[in-house]
């Protein structure tokens, strides 16, 4: 029989219809292909990826609206959902070297929605903030870039010279040599999603990063030795977004920008 969204039907709660319940909603396809997300994420190909939380949690939603007067299963509901983001948040944290640990008095609620924000950010938006850390960094940095050599002879350059401003052609020619120096930049991890975030209202991840991994909104992080570099090793063995950092860097450097 298919379920329906009605609300008021009278629900008759076995034991066994009870597990029925539990186990359809903590479908381990779900999970396994979340994880499979997750293993891939340091891979120099990865790509966004679809949101396989979200689907989760409107299973969830429904269920506790459909069950609402079942106070015992709508508690073990919770448990199995909050199980499963915190599978999740583990996931991801094994695979960036960081570990964060909520305070006591967050609700489990708000808890699973942050974790939630957590995953879209770093699975489902990574390239965009990815992009966005190659990019500020060379913004921040590009009057303390170094003049390197140029080849006036090289065709690049030539087409450089009458559409790059004047004052950053060397560093925006050299970009790649430029954009591959945040290596060697002594960033702390802070540092980090500062330059990730974008003030950008489509991105509803990034708010919920920039309070929980800047401002430790209702948590504590700890970050492993190889967080900073699992990141920069990451973006720069991306050729894609490296082409693409530059040709931002090509338009807002400019002669009409």
């Amino acid at each position: 029989m298919t379920e329906t969204y009605d609300t008021e039907e009278d629900v008759m709660i076995t034991p066994y219809s009870e597990k029925q319940i539990l186990d359809s909603f903590s479908s381990d396809i779900a999970m396994d292909s979340i994880e499979q997300q997750i293993n891939r994420l340091l891979e120099e190909d990865y790509k966004n990826s679809n949101d396989l939380f979200a689907p989760i949690l409107e299973r969830y939603k429904f269920l506790k609206t459909k069950y609402v007067e079942q106070d015992e299963l709508l508690e073990k509901l919770e448990d199995t959902m909050l199980n499963m983001a915190e599978t999740i948040q583990n996931k991801i944290q094994e695979a960036l070297d960081f570990e964060i640990f909520f305070t006591d008095s967050l609700l489990n609620e708000d808890k699973i929605h942050m974790i939630h924000m957590i995953y879209r950010f770093f699975i489902c938006d990574i390239n965009f903030g990815m992009e966005s850390l190659l990019y500020n960094y060379f913004i921040k940095n590009i009057e303390q870039f170094p003049q390197l050599e140029i080849n006036k002879k090289d065709q690049t350059y030539l087409e450089m010279k009458d559409t790059i401003n004047k004052k950053y052609i060397n560093q925006i020619y050299n970009a790649i040599t430029n954009l591959e120096s945040i290596k060697d930049f002594k960033f702390v991890a802070e540092d980090i999603f500062e330059l990730m975030i974008e003030d950008d209202e489509l991105m509803i991840s990034n708010y919920w990063i920039d309070n929980i991994f800047i401002d430790n909104f209702m948590c504590e992080i700890t970050y492993g030795e190889k967080f900073i570099s699992n990141v920069i090793d990451w973006v720069l063995d991306c050729p894609e977004i490296m082409y693409k950092v530059q040709l931002r860097l090509l338009k807002e450097y400019s002669n009409k920008s």
